[in-house]
């Protein structure tokens, strides 16, 4: 897994492989040409959720600018918060982490079966206590923030 946070003001550039009439067409684009081409206007709810979000899978160079290029696959996770959003920040950031368990546990639905939503529920409860011990935060201040 490679972690790029907050890449909105970079230049990297990614490969991005689509299929156009048959055949495989690369392109290398920065994150601005990619969130238009691939996100923008594509935002899928997370469902339960005041966010939506985008999954793109590319390719990124991690070599140096001497190296020979090393090319491997991200996924990349692209997550909005609905106008009006009022959440502190560790309640958006839980929510960031949040939609990266729902994509994996979608992908294993085939596997568990309805599983996924007892796993998602009991994932929420432990998150629920951590804030009520660690975070000091009680069930009403968690309601509160998640209107």
């Amino acid at each position: 897994m490679v972690l790029v946070p907050r890449m909105k003001k970079n230049n990297m550039k990614y490969r991005l492989s689509d299929y156009v009439r048959g055949k495989t067409v690369t392109r290398e684009l920065d994150l601005q040409a990619l969130y238009k081409h691939c996100v923008r206007k594509a935002w899928q709810p997370i469902s339960g959720q005041k966010y939506q979000a985008n999954i793109v899978d590319v390719e990124l160079n991690l070599a140096e600018s001497k190296d020979p290029e090393e090319w491997v696959k991200v996924r990349l996770l692209f997550v909005r918060g609905n106008a009006g959003d009022t959440q502190t920040t560790a309640g958006k950031l839980w929510q960031v982490f949040r939609a990266v368990i729902a994509g994996a546990l979608d992908e294993l639905r085939a596997v568990l079966g309805d599983l996924v939503t007892l796993v998602m529920e009991t994932i929420d409860t432990h998150i629920q206590c951590l804030f009520k011990q660690v975070l000091q935060l009680d069930l009403k201040t968690l309601r509160l923030e998640a209107l």
